[in-house]
């Protein structure tokens, strides 16, 4: 019985301390992106913000892991994709009614599918 007691107390002391102190919420990973600059433009901040909000809300999970499990993205009103490169996992994004002119940050990413429609 003396051994279960303790197995119980560890097992809860485990529970308690197994979120690691770098998780945070979203809204303390979005702080930490503009705190450290990772995207030049509002409007991909933006976008990776709703994205975020949309799946995730809450997880133990550190900023860039939240980036790593971002797969498709939808952005409107972006004019540079400096910092697109940070969302290791991304696969689909759809850029819309935007101005960007310089694609080479999508260079070494995983983008396969990318919709440029109303792009001036």
């Amino acid at each position: 019985m003396k051994h279960s007691s303790i197995f119980f107390f560890i097992s809860i002391a485990l529970l308690c301390f197994s979120k690691t102190s770098s998780a945070v919420t979203t809204d303390e990973a979005i702080q930490h992106y503009i705190d450290n600059n990772y995207f030049s433009d509002t409007a991909l901040l933006e976008g990776v913000k709703q994205n975020l909000n949309a799946y995730w809300h809450y997880s133990d999970m550190t900023p860039d892991e939240y980036l790593e499990n971002i797969y498709a993205l939808n952005l409107e009103g972006v004019s540079s994709l400096e910092g697109i490169n940070r969302l290791v996992s991304l696969t689909t994004m759809f850029v819309e009614q935007s101005s960007v002119t310089d694609f080479s940050p999508l260079s070494g990413t995983n983008i396969t599918y990318l919709n440029l429609d109303h792009n001036s």
